[in-house]
């Protein structure tokens, strides 16, 4: 087998790793996210079941659904361009054995 062949297909192999790695790092920010709101809002909850003040629920609540939304939306943009970054590499890499 011609090694140039097995090298372009380290490439491809190496380029489908880094993209699940991406998407993967991606996931784990967005529910590391969603798990935090989930603490703070059941801080919050403690808090005002204690103090006997419920006024912060409604803005923590909003916030923390604004805050979700941002860090979706920014690791889904980040996970796009890190992946065209990789592909492009790749690309370059795969032709520059051929």
């Amino acid at each position: 087998m011609d090694s140039k062949k097995i090298a372009r297909g380290g490439v491809s192999v190496a380029e489908t790793l880094a993209k699940y790695g991406i998407k993967g790092t991606g996931m784990i920010i967005r529910c590391g996210a969603e798990a935090t709101g989930i603490l703070v809002k059941e801080a919050c909850s403690l808090a005002s079941h204690f103090s006997g003040c419920s006024l912060g629920n409604n803005i923590g609540d909003f916030l923390m659904k604004k805050t979700n939304g941002l860090v979706k939306h920014a690791t889904k943009a980040a996970e796009k361009g890190g992946i065209a970054v990789v592909k492009n590499l790749a690309d370059r890499a795969r032709n520059g054995l051929s």
